[in-house]
């Protein structure tokens, strides 16, 4: 859903009090723990759309339509290692509302994809590989060296 008022918390307990409170509308307000680059203060709620296009395990493509700059807000839980596109060029993914996803967007029609492409699966995948190649390397040249003995 598409958000265009923000807050920027002092400190986690204020967020959670925040979003906690009876009279937070999560329709118009994104709280935030630590300040955005990007910081969209309109508390007007303007109408926007989201169709979310597919839906995949490490990988979610939407469109998405706003008569406003704001925020895409997914109801999907934080984490380290989710990258966004929107309309092919990476954007943050920011921490809102204690525990979900939110995008950056300005006013428009926008084709967005987030997945999930954590550096350290990179990382564990290279090392992994390479102690292979060498562990294969090292049964190769010990088997020929006893062979010759």
């Amino acid at each position: 859903f598409g958000v265009h008022g923000s807050y920027v918390a002092a400190s986690p307990e204020e967020a959670r009090a925040r979003i906690s409170d009876p009279g937070f509308d999560a329709m118009s307000e994104v709280v935030f723990e630590i300040a955005p680059s990007v910081l969209y203060d309109d508390s007007t709620r303007h109408r926007s759309r989201v169709t979310i296009e597919s839906y995949r395990l490490n990988e979610i493509r939407m469109s998405a339509e706003s008569e406003a700059d704001g925020y895409l807000v997914l109801s999907e839980v934080w984490y380290p290692g989710w990258k966004a596109f929107v309309d092919g060029a990476e954007t943050p993914v920011l921490q809102a509302n204690w525990c979900l996803r939110a995008l950056p967007l300005a006013a428009g029609k926008h084709t967005v994809t987030v997945e999930f492409s954590p550096s350290s699966f990179r990382t564990g995948a290279c090392v992994s590989s390479l102690t292979l190649a060498l562990s294969i390397a090292g049964v190769v040249y010990f088997g020929r060296k006893k062979d010759k003995v």
